[in-house]
């Protein structure tokens, strides 16, 4: 096989590794050796990652907000505010994973007052679980190394989260830990037992009035909104966008239209909502989504693959006929009247003599078109190229007018 289930977080991280952190206008695309390295073999542990990645335009013709009251246009056809900050901050947000604070801290150094303080207040934001693990995953992880920064920033931020968060260092004594090893010990699963104690019970309230994840990103928008400077310099992104970075954001603002999970009957009277080009990109992103993170078999395993009819069509309507006609195999597994029900599909997918493997080897069959699959040494990874889908994905939205600003 060609490919491995990998978790979003280590994606994110290989994501992160190609791109230059911003400290202008502009970014410049990194460097890479161009040269195909030798294909390695396929243990378990190797990492192969498809990763599509534009450098930041010139200029893309999106308009530029003159202050942050100015409306825009509906979800579909606009870039929120936030990904825009994402796009200025992940750059440094990963180093401190991958280099840890010390390093981390070094890098952003540089960085003038406003840039720095959005910079930390982002990488909180970015270290804390989605799940509902929340401010915890922040002191129990290697980002809990810069606590004091983060604290220092809420409060020259003055977001009202500061409290909470300096409530939960003290926790901690005295003296705060910047060591990871001694934070864990405070939590139940730094102990035998793993049984909640007093810690665990604290530091969960002042996470509930922390705030979660999505609530620290409002303050942290607001923040900016309250700096001219710093929002200029953010909207500013706006324009510098690649047509990659549009097309992910539209992709997610579709997917966040649609739950796979319900009925096919409700999947279909949402799609029926979206225009044709519409549910073209809607169905190609998501059958692309799952094929990057586990190949043909976790699409059709998933409640993905609810729409794989629409995927074929979505296929022949971007032009990959070569890529349609692998994927129709896989289709026709599942009889002439294909199987909506997720559970059903898993059912004959798992019991049905072998399918899973059959729809196994059609990904690398996909991953086979053009000689194989490319490989690129960036930062020490290495990245494999996809079966011609994403840039498909981007012509067929800027021909249809699609791509958000």
């Amino acid at each position: 096989m060609l490919h491995k289930i990998l978790p979003a977080g280590v994606l994110m991280v290989a994501f992160a590794l190609i791109l230059a952190p911003l400290t202008g206008p502009s970014r410049a695309a990194p460097e890479e050796d161009t040269a195909p390295a030798q294909q390695r073999g396929k243990g378990i542990d190797d990492v192969l990652i498809p990763i599509p990645f534009s450098a930041d335009v010139g200029g893309n013709g999106c308009h530029l907000r003159a202050t942050p009251a100015e409306q825009q246009g509906d979800d579909l056809a606009r870039v929120p505010f936030w990904h825009l900050i994402d796009h200025a901050a992940r750059g440094y947000s990963v180093r401190l994973t991958i280099d840890g604070a010390d390093k981390f801290t070094a890098r952003i150094a540089p960085l003038d007052d406003d840039v720095r303080r959005l910079v930390l207040l982002f990488t909180l934001w970015d270290s804390m679980s989605f799940r509902g693990d929340g401010l915890p995953l922040f002191f129990e992880g290697r980002a809990g190394a810069i606590a004091p920064a983060v604290r220092d920033t809420l409060q020259a931020a003055g977001l009202r989260e500061l409290d909470a968060f300096s409530r939960a260092m003290a926790l901690f004594g005295d003296s705060y830990p910047v060591d990871v090893a001694a934070r864990k010990k405070f939590f139940a699963e730094g102990r035998p037992d793993a049984r909640l104690g007093p810690f665990d019970r604290r530091m969960l309230g002042l996470a509930a009035q922390f705030g979660s994840r999505d609530s620290l990103s409002k303050s942290i928008i607001a923040h900016v909104e309250r700096t001219p400077a710093l929002w200029g310099r953010i909207e500013s992104l706006r324009e510098k966008l690649p047509e990659s970075d549009r097309l992910a954001v539209l992709a997610d603002a579709l997917a966040g239209n649609i739950d796979l999970w319900q009925p096919y009957a409700e999947v279909e009277r949402k799609l029926a909502a979206l225009s044709p080009p519409q549910r073209t990109l809607f169905a190609m992103a998501v059958f692309n989504e799952e094929f990057k993170n586990g190949g043909v078999d976790q699409f059709f395993y998933n409640s993905s693959g609810a729409i794989a009819p629409e995927v074929y069509d979505a296929l022949i309507a971007l032009g990959l006929e070569r890529q349609a006609a692998i994927f129709k195999r896989g289709l026709d597994l599942f009889g002439t009247a294909y199987i909506r029900d997720t559970q059903q599909r898993r059912d004959l997918e798992l019991k049905g003599h072998g399918k899973d493997k059959q729809l196994s080897a059609l990904t690398d069959e996909l991953y086979a078109l053009d000689g194989g699959p490319k490989f690129y040494r960036v930062g020490g990874m290495t990245v494999e190229g996809g079966p011609g889908i994403d840039e498909a994905m981007i012509n067929y939205a800027r021909e249809h007018h699609l791509l958000p600003c």
